[in-house]
């Protein structure tokens, strides 16, 4: 014997799932810009990327998922258009220094002006087979002074380097470097509690990367360099190769 379904029941949870589905898209907030030099010229192929927020905690691969991730490309006219997007929206360009916007969920609108990376460009040096012995560390390697104690360690199954110093008080502050290859930025909380923070390119050979550093509203500093596998063909912005580096 069939089951019987009444009309009258399929409307219903139709009409139910299109209010869902209503309410869900309700609260996504598009964010529309152009994005300009300093001289005003509107800049094509800028990546902007945010991670807006899930009305609804979702799993994907086992996590749980509270954020949505958006990127698109501005146009020959610069402008962009996201569909949703979060607290922070990342602009990036090779040849331009990086620009990160904090914003209100509410926002709407933006227009972004992004400098050459020329002038602030961290080209990083040429190191000799010696002094590369010397030094620690992975995509960026660095001298460690005697008080600064170093720990190798294996994390994801990559290896990773800790860098431990004793502050005045006894407690210790330590600076991590290792191979990140989920995010060519510093996480979005580090963002949202810092009272300033500034970015710049650095080059090395075809290889380029971001360097951010900010300051917390508690006084405390932080820096996150991170390692592009791109290459920049960008011409001015170009550094000496590199075997290693210095911070």
């Amino acid at each position: 014997m069939q089951p019987v379904i009444k009309k009258g029941i399929i409307s219903s949870c139709l009409f139910a799932l299109i209010s869902i589905g209503f309410q869900l898209s309700a609260v996504a907030t598009p964010l529309s810009g152009i994005i300009k030099s300093e001289k005003g010229q509107p800049i094509p192929k800028v990546k902007v990327l945010t991670y807006a927020p899930l009305q609804k905690q979702t799993k994907f691969l086992g996590m749980n998922m509270t954020t949505q991730r958006y990127e698109v490309v501005s146009n020959e006219k610069g402008f962009f258009h996201l569909p949703d997007h979060g607290r922070v929206v990342y602009f990036t360009h090779p040849a331009q220094r990086p620009v990160t916007k904090i914003l209100p969920l509410s926002a709407t609108t933006i227009e972004v002006v992004m400098e050459g990376a020329a002038a602030t460009l961290w080209k990083v040096p040429q190191c000799n087979a010696d002094s590369d012995k010397a030094r620690t560390g992975l995509a960026f390697k660095v001298f460690a002074p005697d008080e600064v104690l170093v720990k190798k360690g294996v994390r994801f199954g990559l290896d990773i380097y800790y860098y431990g110093y004793r502050m005045p008080d006894g407690k210790f502050e330590v600076m991590v470097n290792w191979q990140n290859s989920t995010s060519s930025h510093p996480r979005e909380q580090t963002l949202l509690e810092s009272k300033e923070f500034t970015e710049r390119v650095w080059a090395a050979g075809n290889r380029f990367g971001y360097d951010v550093r900010g300051e917390m509203r508690d006084g405390k500093v932080w820096r996150f360099v991170s390692y592009r596998w791109a290459q920049s063909h960008i011409k001015g912005i170009r550094g000496n190769r590199r075997r290693c580096s210095t911070v």
